[in-house]
């Protein structure tokens, strides 16, 4: 399995460290090192998903079914060897981990491989009348527009002369839309520039349905909700799903931890911990190691608060050039904080 080190659409960099200094002699019980892997080869992977869960307002309310819509994105120029990695894993199935912290942290070492260029996308539900979680009101505009510094995507909505015009995607979580209605409705244009993707018609895939928590405590065995979900890293964590034709698609489970449990601005800062997990979306579930957990959560006083976690599938699709290709997806999933004990 190439080493997966992927990259949240806000401003922080996920995958380009492999260690961490966060008070690891505190804690006896230190994971396995992830084992040496051959070098990546230069292609990508990019990933739009719209994701529902609950949201938080800055007064400590709570906006059940809300979407919000964000883009992972798999950078080879940007990998390294993680913290810890399943002795299992492979392009579609089992957990890396890395901890990263202020020493760690550099882009100086890295060289840019391949260039993905401006991304746009659009096709997707601009006539719901969008009230967001932090009071603006009004659609999104007709087109997503995201640039990326070769560290990580900054997408935009359109101006559109509404409230959102030039309002950063990640910044914006809409609140509960009607029953069954998606932000990618239907089939999206995803177009790039340059060396990255020429315009593709991109059907979003449909969403799973979660139908068990097990070994994140009581509540979120009986709700299924992530929000529900304790991580304390005594025991493995595993998230069953089902889904209408599952076919050969993929799930991916990234999960972000943060050092204070601010759920209303969830922007973490170093140090923090990051997961990526695949499985075939036929196979039912996937397994959070215990070991996995633990190497996220960090220990001793850097130790982190909350998670936040993203579960969606989705269908691969082939883009870009021979020389540099590139998957692409367009998903529906779900979001949620768990909480740290």
């Amino acid at each position: 399995m190439r080493k997966l080190g992927w990259i949240l659409s806000v401003p922080f960099v996920i995958g380009c460290s492999a260690s961490s200094n966060d008070g690891a002699a505190t804690n006896t019980e230190t994971p396995a090192p992830a084992a040496d892997a051959a070098a990546p080869t230069p292609n990508a992977e990019v990933a739009f998903v719209d994701a529902v869960g609950t949201a938080y307002g800055s007064d400590g309310s709570s906006i059940p079914g809300a979407h919000e819509i964000f883009s992972f994105a798999s950078l080879p120029s940007r990998e390294a060897k993680p913290t810890y990695a399943d002795a299992d894993r492979s392009e579609e199935h089992g957990c890396s981990v890395t901890r990263l912290d202020a020493a760690t942290m550099s882009f100086d070492s890295f060289v840019t491989d391949l260039d993905l260029g401006p991304i746009s996308l659009t096709g997707y539900a601009t006539s719901f009348d969008g009230d967001t979680v932090d009071g603006k009101h009004g659609a999104p505009g007709g087109t997503i527009a995201c640039t990326t510094d070769s560290r990580h995507y900054r997408c935009t909505f359109a101006p559109s002369g509404g409230a959102l015009d030039g309002a950063r995607w990640d910044k914006v979580t809409f609140r509960a839309l009607p029953a069954d209605a998606w932000l990618f409705k239907d089939t999206l244009a995803v177009k790039g520039d340059g060396a990255s993707i020429d315009e593709r018609a991109v059907a979003p895939s449909p969403a799973l349905t979660i139908t068990a928590i097990e070994g994140g405590g009581d509540a979120a065995a009986s709700s299924h909700q992530l929000d529900d979900l304790v991580l304390d890293g005594t025991s493995d964590v595993t998230l069953s799903w089902t889904c209408d034709d599952c076919g050969t698609d993929l799930v991916r489970l990234h999960l972000v931890t943060q050092n204070d449990d601010n759920r209303a601005d969830f922007e973490p800062k170093m140090p923090f911990g990051s997961v990526e997990c695949a499985e075939r979306a036929a196979s039912g579930k996937v397994v959070l190691r215990k070991d996995t957990i633990q190497a996220a959560l960090g220990r001793g006083d850097a130790r982190s608060r909350i998670a936040k976690l993203w579960l969606y599938r989705f269908a691969p699709r082939r883009a870009g050039t021979a020389e540099h290709p590139i998957t692409l997806a367009v998903a529906r999933g779900h979001f949620g904080f768990a909480s740290v004990h």
